[in-house]
């Protein structure tokens, strides 16, 4: 896995997207990313630019899928990220976690819209996913996990 870096939004200038023309939104964007490399190259006076702390971008081999069942796995809801982790470390040759650096991936922005106000979700017990409850390894019996 790859982690990111977070680029706090107040560092970038959002210009306004006037029209549908494809060749304006890509140079819109294309601005945008070049804001954000700059601030990754100048972390030092941008404070806020921070590492994630968990995993956002896996790459694996394609083999792989022919062991693990993603099923109705909901990408982004909490934990997700941890128990695709696991399974990869138990079932990946030589998988390792890529820290955030100044090269790699980042996100604009890190609202955590998802989070509620009151207390965290990592400390709901309801919102733990149970091993067995998910489709991960294919022909496994769940007693083994």
């Amino acid at each position: 896995s790859i982690n990111r870096m977070t680029i706090p939004k107040h560092h970038l200038e959002f210009p306004a997207n006037t029209n549908d023309n494809p060749a304006d939104v890509h140079d819109l964007a294309s601005n945008v990313m070049d804001q954000a490399r700059f601030v990754l190259n100048h972390q030092d006076a941008h404070p806020g630019t921070t590492s994630h702390p968990g995993q956002d971008c896996y790459i694996f081999h394609p083999s792989l899928l022919d062991a693990i069942s993603f099923g109705d796995l909901f990408v982004g809801y909490p934990r997700w990220a941890g128990t695709v982790d696991l399974v990869l470390k138990i079932t990946a040759i030589h998988y390792r976690n890529i820290k955030s650096n100044r090269l790699g991936s980042f996100h604009l922005g890190d609202e955590r819209s998802w989070m509620p106000e009151s207390g965290s979700w990592l400390n709901k017990p309801e919102l733990i996913i149970n091993p067995t409850d998910m489709s991960f390894w294919k022909d496994v019996d769940h007693e083994e996990l």
